[in-house]
């Protein structure tokens, strides 16, 4: 996803299928950076998927990260309290991989990145502010490349009930940011390039598919992804964005 025209100041999805076609040597782009398995082993459910998606990512050994989730790796720190609770000692691997920039962490480490990294925990607005961060960073210029790292599951055990079902659903999800125009190589490995969309929605603008208790915010992306012609709304409580094709609806704030 890459800045659009400066003046209509949409933004563009460049995106490429899960899996590419052969180049001209006829074989696939495979990655560059493998996540040490002893690492990987120890990662839980949902990071280890956000991690494999990044690896496989041409940017994600310059990429700023950008690691969304409203609870992070909450069984660890179930496990850690539980201990706490019957005073036994901690686990220093569930200490180490329970804080929340975990991931961008361990991921950076792998991929030899040195970037300055984010990890966000905003309640509801996490996906959206996830995306409203990583936007923020390339449309100010301080990265020219970003990947957001979405994970969440809902709350274990005991903490289940402190959040209505709709609100989120086990997703892991991984999407590569650029301010710079696909290359002709990206082309050739079978990259699509196509111009939407993000139309920032400040709250109480509409009712979302989330208010209604159809889809998560998340959710909402991907299946805008899958189906560019159908709008969809990715909202928290305070602010959103409407994913579309074509140019924004005059009147409305974009970025």
């Amino acid at each position: 996803m890459r800045p659009g025209n400066e003046a209509d100041q949409e933004w563009q999805i460049s995106g490429s299928p899960p899996n590419p076609e052969p180049n001209a040597g006829g074989s696939a782009q495979t990655s560059t950076v493998t996540m040490p398995r002893m690492l990987n082993r120890r990662l839980g459910k949902l990071p280890k998927i956000a991690a494999s998606g990044a690896v496989d990512l041409p940017n994600v050994q310059d990429a700023t990260y950008v690691v969304c989730s409203r609870h992070g790796d909450f069984d660890r720190v179930l496990r850690l309290l539980h201990s706490l609770s019957d005073e036994e000692g901690l686990s220093p691997t569930d200490f180490s991989l329970s804080v929340h920039n975990m991931l961008a962490g361990v991921l950076s480490i792998a991929a030899g990145n040195t970037e300055a990294h984010t990890a966000i925990a905003a309640g509801s607005n996490t996906f959206v502010f996830g995306v409203m961060e990583v936007l923020t960073l390339l449309a100010s210029g301080r990265a020219q490349s970003a990947m957001l790292l979405y994970y969440d599951a809902p709350l274990p055990g005991e903490y289940a009930g402190l959040e209505s079902q709709w609100e989120i659903n086990e997703l892991a999800l991984v999407v590569a940011f650029s301010s710079v125009e696909p290359s002709q190589g990206d082309e050739q490995s079978g990259a699509i390039t196509r111009s939407y969309t993000a139309t920032l929605l400040l709250g109480g603008d509409g009712v979302s598919a989330t208010e209604a208790g159809s889809v998560t915010q998340a959710e909402a992306f991907i299946q805008f992804l899958k189906n560019p012609g159908l709008p969809q709304e990715s909202r928290g409580t305070r602010i959103g964005w409407r994913w579309s094709q074509g140019v924004a609806q005059t009147g409305q704030d974009h970025v």
